[in-house]
């Protein structure tokens, strides 16, 4: 969706201004950075320069780590599988 939607608005700018944009960035943190990286990856004419900040490119790791934290911060108790609510665990 990511490159229709760039195709859709140089056609909007060329409308618009009469001209295409000269140049065309994309600039993305996190899920964003990672969507930069798949963008150039596989429509490289899309845009001139990319710049993915800390790009969240490898999600099995990231999905990963946060069930290991997960597990951690909540321990299950096999004597009551059922997790009660506590807001002050939390804090």
């Amino acid at each position: 969706s990511r490159h229709l939607l760039t195709l859709t608005s140089k056609q909007i700018m060329n409308i618009y201004y009469g001209s295409p944009p000269l140049f065309s960035y994309h600039v993305g943190l996190s899920n964003g950075g990672r969507n930069g990286i798949v963008a150039a990856n596989r429509y490289p004419k899309d845009f001139n320069g990319v710049l993915a900040i800390a790009p969240a490119n490898q999600i099995d790791g990231l999905l990963a780590s946060w069930v290991k934290n997960m597990q951690k911060q909540f321990p299950i108790d096999t004597n009551n599988p059922v997790i009660p609510y506590n807001p002050t665990a939390l804090a």
